[in-house]
């Protein structure tokens, strides 16, 4: 019982993990798309429209760092899926070669012996083990990804904000 509600809370949280980095890469791909659309060119130097241009390429880089952990994110979970048949096959195999009687593989048609089960058993195994290095690297990475994302998109706001105010201390002919 406790072990299907932690799977339901679990499907709860990823849904809304993911719903929210969709929503922030959205958001931030418009904003970009906004700002682009929306520049004014200007010299490049120390001015308002060089820091507001600064800003739209920070912005840049934290939608391309949204988008890059959606992609981790779902790699992670084919993996995660590539884990967790490895390890049932081999728990499944591995009661056949014990069992010492071979059985019949529903899905193919295929009859496995306890030898053969073994040997296979040993390479779901292998596989699981593998997959599980996999993980660790890319919850790592799926992390990185979120941690730049942000940090990102916060100095991007400060820099378009900070760029928006100035501008409005600063003479229009001085700007150009």
């Amino acid at each position: 019982m406790s072990l299907e509600r932690s799977d339901r809370i679990y499907e709860v949280w990823q849904q809304a993990s993911e719903k929210y980095d969709y929503f922030v890469a959205g958001a931030s791909l418009a904003l970009v798309s906004y700002l682009a659309a929306n520049l004014h060119p200007s010299k490049c130097a120390w001015n308002p429209g060089t820091l507001e241009t600064a800003a739209t390429m920070v912005i840049l880089g934290s939608t391309v760092s949204a988008f890059k952990r959606i992609e981790t994110n779902i790699v992670f979970l084919r993996v995660m899926h590539a884990r967790l048949h490895g390890e049932e096959m081999s728990g499944a195999l591995t009661q056949v070669a014990i069992g010492g009687v071979g059985v019949l593989n529903v899905s193919t048609g295929e009859p496995i012996d306890p030898a053969t089960a073994a040997q296979r058993a040993t390479e779901a195994a292998a596989q699981a083990a593998g997959a599980e290095e996999l993980l660790y690297k890319l919850q790592r990475t799926v992390g990185r990804w979120f941690w730049l994302r942000d940090r990102l998109l916060l100095c991007g706001l400060v820099l378009l904000i900070a760029a928006r105010i100035w501008s409005a201390y600063v003479p229009a002919a001085a700007v150009q």
